[in-house]
């Protein structure tokens, strides 16, 4: 059974770049900030190595953008622009 949110359904983007998105939206159990912290910084690392794009949803327990604001990368991306279809995405935890 998918996560709640994800489905099987229609295409929902068109976009051709490879993207890597860090989520911490409250639906998966994390650890604590400073693991999460750098789990953000491990994940970047490795995007830049492969040429992929990186992106942060970061919602909970609070909203990043709050505290941190974009300087050289742009990494904000809205719900609104993640695609939740399973034979598109992959999911790593």
């Amino acid at each position: 059974m998918p996560l709640e949110g994800y489905s099987k359904g229609e295409k929902l983007s068109n976009y051709p770049r490879k993207r890597a998105v860090y989520i911490c939206d409250g639906k998966v159990a994390a650890f604590g900030l400073a693991d999460r912290l750098r789990g953000i910084l491990s994940t970047y690392i490795i995007c830049e190595e492969y040429g992929i794009e990186f992106k942060i949803l970061f919602t909970a327990p609070f909203n990043l953008e709050r505290y941190l604001i974009p300087n050289k990368i742009d990494w904000i991306i809205s719900p609104t622009d993640l695609n939740y279809n399973l034979e598109e995405t992959g999911i790593c935890l």
